[in-house]
């Protein structure tokens, strides 16, 4: 599986295949993105568990809130 990392700004737009994606916004650690692709594609979000999170955290030396 190959692997390349990407820097957009804000609007900017990078295809992937036949897939479109465009940067929306980006605020702090979050950005929201806008993914247009064929129906057939299956897109998944993956998000970090709780119990990951506070294992960065703690690998990080962050302390919660």
């Amino acid at each position: 599986m190959g692997k390349l990392n990407v820097d957009l700004k804000v609007g900017e737009t990078l295809r992937v295949g036949e897939s479109i994606i465009q940067l929306e916004n980006k605020s702090g650690k979050v950005a929201r993105l806008t993914i247009t692709a064929d129906n057939s594609i299956n897109i998944e979000h993956l998000r970090m568990s709780a119990s990951d999170l506070n294992q960065e955290k703690q690998t990080h030396g962050k302390h919660t809130l």
